[in-house]
């Protein structure tokens, strides 16, 4: 049976700093807190594998949850919303402007959908090269 995943909390977290510091391995840490050699593998190398500090990781370990999985969004982004209509003018899909728009912008990144989003809430759906 497979094993149900779990997120480390400042509690465990502040456990793992204790037993590290007390010399055990990375596998008896694991055994002793119930989880995968591998998270506590993960969480040493994302968070200092000497200098290891419990709140200071778990603060961070909010914050990359937090940020995950944002995409930055076309609106308030003037110069991309009218490079996007810009685009649409020329007959582009919104597949096609998509995946250009990491490369002519870099470090967006925006899905088809989000750009089917834009074009319906601003009204250019006539500017689509098949109507949908």
């Amino acid at each position: 049976m497979a094993k149900s995943f779990k997120r480390l909390r400042l509690a465990d977290r502040e456990k793992l700093a204790i037993l590290r510091a007390k010399g055990k391995t990375i596998r008896e840490i694991a055994k002793k807190l119930g989880f995968s050699h591998s998270t506590i593998s993960r969480e040493f190398r994302r968070y200092g594998k000497f200098n290891y500090s419990p709140c200071h990781s778990d603060f961070h370990s909010q914050h990359r949850r937090r940020k995950a999985g944002r995409k930055p969004k076309i609106w308030g982004h003037e110069d991309l919303m009218s490079w996007i209509d810009e685009k649409l003018r020329l007959g582009w899909s919104p597949q096609l402007i998509a995946g250009r728009i990491s490369k002519d912008h870099p470090g967006l990144s925006v899905s088809h959908e989000t750009v089917y989003q834009y074009v319906f809430e601003n009204q250019l759906h006539h500017l689509l090269p098949s109507q949908r």
